[in-house]
């Protein structure tokens, strides 16, 4: 029998989905103008006779004048340094949910311009915090850089999509399908 104080899976499933779009509106409500990708992402960290910690972040990946330009929004490492935002409090509940977890070490949010967001988790140990010395994190921090130096192709049709000026149906249609092609012919 279902007891009112257990949550099911779809519960739980559901809950996920609602403090995900909370902090995906939340991000959104941040985002400078120009702004195709938001990454969110938040790891545990360990270190040779260190206390153990976290690395947060908030990237936007920007189109400046034909570029891609990463911006860091929100760094934070070790204590919370902002209270109270509504980023801060759907990002805290994300956090609650993910790190209660066993076997999860951290996670990342992406968030396009586009309205599609994805959540990566990330099992295993906590990553060494010496990977955050500049030029050391290799593919595990997944920042405005990374999103621009490993996913380029995806930011430029993001860029197209929505400088693209908008029709009905059937052009987006046709537009989505000339894009394909083109892909398929590369």
């Amino acid at each position: 029998m279902h007891r009112p104080s257990e949550a099911t899976g779809e519960d739980r499933e559901a809950a996920a989905s609602e403090i995900c779009e909370a902090v995906v509106r939340a991000a959104r409500a941040l985002a400078p103008a120009g702004t195709l990708r938001l990454v969110l992402q938040h790891v545990a960290l360990r270190g040779e006779g260190e206390r153990p910690g976290r690395l947060r972040l908030l990237d936007a990946v920007m189109d400046v004048s034909g570029n891609l330009v990463p911006l860091r929004l929100w760094p934070e490492r070790g204590p919370r340094t902002v209270e109270g935002s509504a980023l801060e409090e759907a990002v805290a509940a994300l956090d609650a949910m993910i790190f209660a977890r066993e076997g999860l070490s951290g996670y990342t949010l992406r968030i396009d311009a586009d309205g599609g967001s994805d959540l990566h988790l990330r099992t295993g140990e906590a990553l060494p915090a010496a990977l955050l010395a500049p030029g050391c994190a290799g593919g595990e921090i997944h920042d405005g850089r990374h999103q621009i130096q490993h996913h380029a192709d995806e930011l430029e049709e993001l860029r197209e999509r929505r400088s693209a000026p908008q029709g009905g149906r059937l052009r987006r249609l046709l537009g989505t399908m000339t894009s394909r092609l083109e892909r398929i012919r590369r």
